[in-house]
């Protein structure tokens, strides 16, 4: 860079001695003059910006306000009224949404004096793509080189033009707009040394200009038209535009409330917010024209905000020549150019000489899909005219098609679209990335790697291997980086940075310069803890990874450099991606010593270079800056202004660059105008916080940021990490969190103990039984003075089946499996944690309405078969009834006992092992509630399998009803779906929804609290209460009043105990209603059958024979009744009784008894 600023100056000199009119002062119309300099006598080129704001008409179409009757809009513009020469308005009175083009020789001295007349917002001016090596202090990124320029305060930007002729951009960069729509933005172009002439013409220091052919006369198609059409050259300066402030849409986009922005053929995002008009060359209506078969070079400038731009002329094809101002190695004929906001590129387009008279248009759309019916965008107006000759000069020109027919004008714009067509079978387009346009054809979508030379060369040399001597040289000339972009969505909306192997850093621009910090480093004193700063050394090659998560591409410009662009790697869409993010490609190590990138560094390719370039949706890009150079401070970012004001930027520190100190300061280093930044202004901004990221564990898809990870910069994201003296304001004594949630110190303690416990009981009352084995009960035993033995008897009878080592091992297993599947639920305070709780109670629920239900079909089968055949000797009949049901009632009654005895401790058992592994019934009132509601709702439905048992004639029959029963139960709660109002009254008919309803209302109280993202409480920030949460409006909406305010029966389950004894004691009831009623057809049975046998005699037996057939093929079936078999031998024995009474009356033939 030196030496060929010395060439540069040395040419300058010749310039100036042979032409010394640019060296004088002259003052032209549009206030930029010539002067001479201290750099060499190099020209001095002045401009003079003043930025205000004004309204001005506002008729263009905009999708976001169709039917809005403002037709005004305010703009921050360069003061129009204080140039010399004003640009001229519209028909329609709208001004200039764009600065004025610049236009300066390569070896000129710009200076540009900036005055802010804005109210609130300060001003920096940034020179896009000027590499500015010898002027970091002009760079204009306010708070690394710079402080803001504010209102009524002036800065001179002056330096010396180094770069080489192309097309370059001005623009602010000091933060979001508040006054209006930023229009401070325009073209720059820098001309070759032998363009002084034009140049002055270009900025109104002479009228025009004009140049001679080789025959001496002049060539009026050469004349100076307007600053943006000059020569063969013409600028396309395009730029999106939005009503709203930048600052206004910020804090819209934040919160989510924009309007749904479309997706481009692959799915990926193409803006942040719907686009609204567009203008070209800061004009709504733009008309470019051309001569017939001229070439032309056009500058296309994507000087937006937010869209890229799919640039197109119909009917022609485009040549690109230079990309962001350097020309390309290799020259690519396309049909399409997709810029990019910030990019460039310069296209040469050939005029047909057939194409006189004819209208073209040059389409700047969006990159929606078309499959939406339609693109945003804009037209510009081509042109086409004649080049007219010497003799006909003094006519008018006139157009081919005032002397054409309507047919004709016709019949040729068809022959040249079919030509058109024909020509151009396959569209191309380059600096294109989408999956589904290359599937059209191999050259449909080509990269911006397209453009460098021979980009798929195999290496000149073979991989080296891991610390060759290549290698090795690699490492020491360069340095490797990786740079990751990520993006959270609103509600905690969040762009990061994380650079190598660090944190995701929201970053935070100081607010003084970096230049003027002291201490180690660069402006330390100033930076913002998240200040995001890669350091690399000087003098060095430097190689940067870029990677991106985000589900849109993105335009990053890296100051101070033109990047060579080595590769690019694009995701996919359906593998690789979610709808809302995109896996980080990993496959790339930051080290010479990886393959790709050592291969890419040994290849003899030219490759493209850039300033600003495009990581693709989820993408990865590697650059290579030849040489970093001396110390200094770069600023690389997202070129979308909410990007990179939201924290998608980093400050490259080369050299571990030391600020301006005092003395150079007084050695006039430092302009003598430059910003203060002790200004008030500056101490009026809100100061951003720093704090982890608030972990949401509601987050889906990925997009959870883990705490200590993610270090967030805004008041939205740290709002749980406050801890100013309103934190501490006495609040009404509530306890923040769930009462029932707690972590216990000793988490396996409880669960072994109870069941080392429970097998030691059951140890004991195994030893029992088998040394006191269970006896049948004798026939003349009084029910109301034997309750006693009959309880014994029924216990040793019913204790087997239902307490044993099997059962013990079941439910602990159960509880075991549960707590790990919910497993710290309850230390889990989120609304994520909170629906995990009420899962684990539901599921607890339900494991207690079918474990037990089906069991007691089987088991009261065998008992209602056990008490029929003990009451069929009773011959009570004749004298009353009492006795026999009350003998029944108590044998009811005692079997309730023993199966509420046996039944209603394993739900305790389940939960004591289950509850402190997942964390939740912290205290033991809650705890022996929660399980009391479990053993009522068990003891309820074994009640109903019971009654299913007693009234079906067999165990598979009485399955199939208890599991309709059971489903209708469920159904009937509003578990399933939200009952319609005139079903409400079924619920209660359930008992499930009694049990569940209890175990909600005492677990939560509505002062309980959740942890909300965006919230706050009588317990403090980031504490909702219960009633905030989607899932106790859930429970609401299916008629569970839970953790309601106000209301005392939130928190009562008086009724649901009551509901649920109820249902108990009515499935008791039904057991000995059923047996009372089906001993009542035992003895009619029995009478028919003594009544057929004294009528005839000879049948007694095979009537007996064919009953005891039935009734043992019964008991065959019932895998129960394997246990009683002692009960079918003294079934028998009163049978053979029973012949016997009869014999002895008479009534039996004696020789029919086998």
């Amino acid at each position: 860079m030196a030496s060929g600023g010395i060439i540069k100056h040395l040419l300058l000199c010749l310039l100036i001695l042979h032409n010394p009119k640019s060296a004088i002062s002259q003052k032209g119309t549009s206030g930029v003059s010539n002067n001479k300099n201290i750099f060499f006598g190099a020209p001095v080129r002045q401009f003079n910006f003043e930025i205000t704001t004004r309204l001005h008409p506002f008729t263009a179409p905009s999708s976001s306000h169709e039917s809005n009757d403002n037709n005004y809009i305010r703009i921050i513009e360069i003061n129009n009224d204080a140039l010399a020469t004003p640009r001229d308005y519209d028909d329609k009175g709208h001004g200039i949404f764009s600065g004025p083009p610049m236009h300066v020789v390569e070896g000129d001295v710009i200076s540009v004096t900036l005055t802010n007349s804005l109210p609130q917002s300060g001003l920096s001016l940034h020179w896009h793509g000027f590499e500015m090596a010898d002027a970091l202090v002009y760079d204009g990124v306010v708070g690394v080189t710079q402080c803001p320029v504010f209102e009524g305060d002036s800065f001179v930007y002056s330096f010396l033009v180094e770069e080489e002729p192309g097309t370059y951009w001005y623009h602010t960069h000091s933060g979001l707009m508040k006054e209006g729509f930023n229009a401070v933005r325009g073209p720059l172009i820098v001309h070759p040394l032998n363009d002084a002439d034009l140049v002055d013409a270009l900025n109104g220091v002479v009228s025009s200009v004009t140049d001679d052919d080789e025959d001496g006369t002049e060539d009026d198609s050469l004349s100076i038209t307007s600053p943006v059409s000059y020569r063969n050259e013409r600028i396309l300066f395009f730029s999106d535009g939005f009503r709203e402030t930048s600052w206004d849409t910020m804090w819209v986009v934040m919160g989510g409330l924009n309007p749904s922005v479309s997706k481009n053929e692959d799915g990926f995002t193409i803006g942040t917010h719907p686009w609204e008009f567009g203008t070209c060359n800061g004009k709504f209506n733009e008309e470019v024209k051309v001569w017939s078969g001229e070439r032309y070079k056009f500058r296309i400038i994507n000087g937006g905000h937010v869209f890229a731009l799919r640039v197109s002329i119909f009917g022609l094809r485009m040549r690109v020549v230079a990309a962001d101002s350097s020309p390309v190695p290799e020259e690519l004929v396309v049909d399409d150019v997709i810029v990019h906001t910030a990019e460039r590129f310069d296209v040469l387009v050939d005029i047909p000489e057939d194409a006189v008279g004819g209208d073209y248009w040059i389409r700047a759309e969006t990159l929606e899909s078309r499959r939406q019916g339609y693109r945003h965008g804009m037209k510009v107006k081509l042109t086409v005219q004649d080049l007219v000759s010497e003799d006909d000069e003094s006519d008018d020109m006139v157009k081919k098609e005032d002397n054409m027919t309507i047919s004709e004008i016709e019949g040729e714009a068809n022959d040249r679209l079919e030509h058109y067509e024909n020509a151009v079978s396959s569209k191309v387009t380059i600096n294109c990335y989408s999956a589904y346009e290359s599937s059209l054809s191999p050259d449909a979508c080509l990269p911006l790697t397209a453009l460098s030379s021979d980009p798929t060369a195999p290496p000149s040399q073979e991989q080296p291997s891991v610390l060759s001597p290549l290698s090795l040289a690699l490492s020491e000339l360069y340095e490797v980086h990786t740079v990751d972009f990520r993006f959270q969505p609103p509600p905690q909306y969040s762009h990061f940075v994380r650079l190598d192997d660090g944190y995701n850093i929201q970053h935070v621009t100081p607010r003084k310069a970096m230049l003027l910090g002291s201490g180690e480093g660069a402006g330390s004193q100033s930076l913002h803890p998240h200040a995001a700063v890669l350091h690399v050394g000087s003098n060095k090659g430097l190689i940067l990874i870029w990677r991106s998560e985000t589900s849109m591409d993105h335009p990053i410009h890296l100051h101070g450099y033109k990047m060579e662009i080595l590769k690019v790697i694009t995701p996919n869409r359906s593998t690789d991606c979610t709808i809302v993010k995109c896996r980080l490609n990993t496959s790339i190590l930051p080290t010479t010593d990886d393959k790709t990138i050592s291969q890419l560094l040994q290849s003899s390719s030219s490759f493209v270079k850039k300033d600003t370039f495009i990581i693709p949706a989820g993408g990865t890009v590697i650059t290579r800056v030849s040489h970093t150079g001396p110390p200094a401070l770069w600023f690389a970012h997202c070129h979308m202004d909410i990007h990179r004001e939201d924290g998608m930027a980093f400050i490259l520190n080369v050299g571990n660059y030391t600020s301006y100190s005092s003395s150079e300061r007084e050695n006039k280093k430092l302009p003598s105008d430059y910003p203060s930044c002790d200004a008030p202004q500056l101490f009026m901004e809100r100061t951003l916080p720093a704090c982890d990221c608030y972990d949401n564990r509601d987050s889906v898809l990925g997009l959870r940021m883990v705490q200590g990870e993610y270090k967030c910069s805004r008041e939205h994201l740290c709002r749980h990490a406050v801890t100013s003296s309103t934190s501490a304001v006495e609040r009404y004594n509530y306890e923040g969190g769930i009462a029932t949630h707690g972590s216990y110190a000793y988490i396996w303690v409880i669960p072994t103990v109870v069941t080392i416990c429970v097998f030691v009981i059951s140890a004991v009352l195994t030893a029992y039984s088998k040394y006191y084995p269970a006896r049948p009960l004798p026939n003349d035993v009084d029910a109301a003075t034997s309750v006693v033995t009959l309880f014994k008897s029924e216990w040793k009878k019913y204790r087997p089946e239902s307490i044993n080592r099997l059962r013990i091992a079941e439910v602990a297993g159960l509880g075991l499996l549960t707590g790990f599947v919910f497993h710290e639920v309850g230390s889990d305070n989120s609304n994520r944690g909170l629906r995990e709780s009420i899962s684990l109670l539901f599921f607890s629920m339900t494991l207690w309405t079918f474990t037990r239900m089906y069991p007691a079909v089987s088991s009261y089968h065998s008992w209602k078969k056990r008490v029929l055949n003990a009451r069929r000797n009773d011959n009570d009949n004749e004298k009353g009834t009492t006795p026999a049901l009350a003998k029944l009632l108590t044998q009811c009654l005692i079997r309730a006992a023993v199966v509420t005895i046996a039944e209603a401790a394993w739900p305790l058992l389940y939960c004591a092992i289950c509850f402190p592994i997942a964390q939740i019934a912290f205290s033991l009132a809650n705890f022996f509630t929660i399980a009391c509601l479990l053993s009522l709702n068990a003891l309820c439905y074994i009640g109903m399998g019971g009654v299913m048992g007693v009234m079906m004639p067999s165990i598979p029959l009485g399955m199939i009803t208890c599991t309709i029963f059971a489903q209708t139960s469920l159904i009937c709660a509003g578990f399933y779906t939200t009952l319609p109002n005139f079903l409400h009254i079924v619920r209660f008919l359930s008992p499930v929804y009694h049990t569940f309803s209890g175990m909600l209302k005492s677990s939560y109280k509505w002062s309980d609290t959740f942890e909300c993202l965006i919230g706050d409480s009588d317990v403090g920030v980031n504490k909702c209460f219960l009633e905030r949460s989607g899932s106790i409006e859930d429970l609401k909406s299916r008629g569970i009043n839970v953790a309601t305010f106000g209301d005392a029966d939130s928190q009562s389950i008086f009724w649901e105990i009551i509901f649920l004894f109820f249902y108990y004691v009515v499935a008791q009831f039904l057991i000995f209603a059923l047996k009372a009623i089906q001993l009542a057809g035992e003895r009619r049975r029995l009478r028919a059958c003594i009544y057929q046998s004294l009528m005839m005699p000879r049948n007694v037996n095979e009537v007996i024979h064919e009953e005891e057939q039935e009734e043992s093929l019964e008991l065959n079936v019932n895998v129960a009744d394997n246990q009683d078999q002692d009960n079918d031998d003294d079934d028998n024995e009163r049978i053979i009784q029973r012949l016997h009474f009869h014999e002895d009356n008479g009534s039996v033939d004696h020789g029919n008894i086998a």
